[in-house]
């Protein structure tokens, strides 16, 4: 799509049309050139929405990675992303916290959801919840608190996101920079 340029915008409504083809290779295909489109393609917020609760597999996969391009315009899926992260699937629940990251603070409705996710029994969906939380929810003492946990889980990947939201967090999270400096101290932290 990136050929199209300032045209590609005109194509979300037929991009939004082949969601709904017989095809799914189709619906995959539409699903993730809407979301190679960005924001450029928020229009198509509610078509995606709407297939969204009617979908599976790699069509649902594929229109949670859309609409984590779009932004706080994914907002209206908010409800289905977080009985997502309910859900059996590790792979979708990843995606649909990376897509409220996205949605950013309009989905501080599901911040309670995200917080209990920060100790999950799979590191990838730790992780992910620990580098999503920062984004939707503002109050830093919570924040702090978590990340702190965070620190220390036993994933590599985990602690990054934590340190990663220590650092958005700037000045407040300052009294934690000892347990910063550990880290970046230990040779296996830093590769």
């Amino acid at each position: 799509l990136p050929i199209f340029g300032p045209s590609a915008r005109s194509m979300v409504p037929l991009l939004v049309h082949a969601l709904k083809d017989p095809s799914p290779e189709v619906q995959i295909h539409a699903a993730r050139a809407l979301g190679a489109l960005g924001t450029d393609a928020e229009p198509a917020a509610p078509a995606l929405s709407a297939r969204l609760r009617e979908s599976a597999g790699a069509l649902r996969a594929a229109i949670i990675q859309a609409l984590g391009r779009l932004g706080p315009a994914a907002a209206e899926a908010l409800p289905e992303l977080t009985l997502i992260l309910d859900g059996d699937s590790d792979e979708l629940r990843v995606a649909a916290l990376q897509t409220l990251g996205g949605i950013g603070r309009r989905a501080a409705e599901s911040a309670d959801r995200v917080v209990a996710l920060c100790t999950n029994s799979v590191p990838a969906v730790r992780a992910a919840a620990v580098a999503v939380i920062g984004r939707i929810q503002e109050a830093p003492e919570p924040l702090l608190k978590l990340y702190g946990a965070a620190v220390e889980d036993p994933e590599g990947v985990v602690r990054k996101a934590a340190a990663e939201g220590f650092g958005r967090l700037g000045q407040a999270a300052q009294g934690h920079a000892p347990k910063l400096f550990a880290m970046l101290n230990n040779a296996e932290e830093r590769d």
